[in-house]
């Protein structure tokens, strides 16, 4: 079911009309989000990495504080922080969103069309995701001018929830069966299988 699944979205990775039963939509998804947590994972463990050479390349500016699983960095104020490698972490991360909405835009549309629902329910999500991605290194350079909490932190801060409120609302029409016969977007999927 996996391959057969994965095979059908990616035929169809640019037809946002139509219906896409559970059956064909959640292996697909789930296996660009495996593939998508991992390249991200990697991409966060290089970067990290590359800020602690940096870190222990200037001992006198820095502070490095270790426990059982974590790790935390300090520099010392006024220090030239990395600002290139963090930025390149969102950047990087805000690629990986991008790839991964569009891998499975059209898979959602399809889905969301199965339940009886506008595609547009698909891009709430993601300009959420969009706007944090997008303020997220001004609020950090904000923050390392003074140490205070930047202007940018509501905006960011309510965004992100916003952005995981309406991941879940997501997830949740995703989930739910769709519409038994045809409806406004073509046939019931369902009857194709059986």
């Amino acid at each position: 079911m996996l391959l057969a699944s994965i095979r059908h979205c990616l035929k169809n990775l640019l037809r946002f009309s139509g219906r896409d039963s559970r059956a064909l939509f959640w292996p697909y998804a789930f296996a660009i989000f495996c593939l998508m947590s991992v390249a991200g994972y990697a991409w966060m463990m290089f970067m990290i990495q590359r800020i602690m050479q940096f870190a222990l390349a200037h001992p006198a500016d820095t502070t490095i504080m270790t426990g059982p699983s974590s790790v935390s960095i300090r520099f010392t104020p006024g220090h030239p922080f990395p600002v290139s490698d963090f930025q390149a972490i969102i950047v990087g991360l805000a690629i990986g969103a991008a790839i991964f909405v569009a891998l499975t835009a059209a898979a959602v549309c399809r889905r969301l069309h199965d339940r009886g629902r506008t595609g547009l329910w698909g891009l709430l999500p993601a300009a959420f995701l969009t706007l944090s991605f997008t303020a997220f290194p001004r609020l950090m350079a904000d923050a390392s001018l003074d140490g205070g909490v930047p202007a940018l932190f509501p905006i960011v801060f309510l965004s992100n929830l916003a952005y995981l409120g309406s991941l879940v609302a997501l997830v949740i029409m995703l989930a739910g069966a769709g519409t038994p016969g045809a409806n406004r977007f073509g046939p019931d999927p369902a009857a194709d299988t059986e």
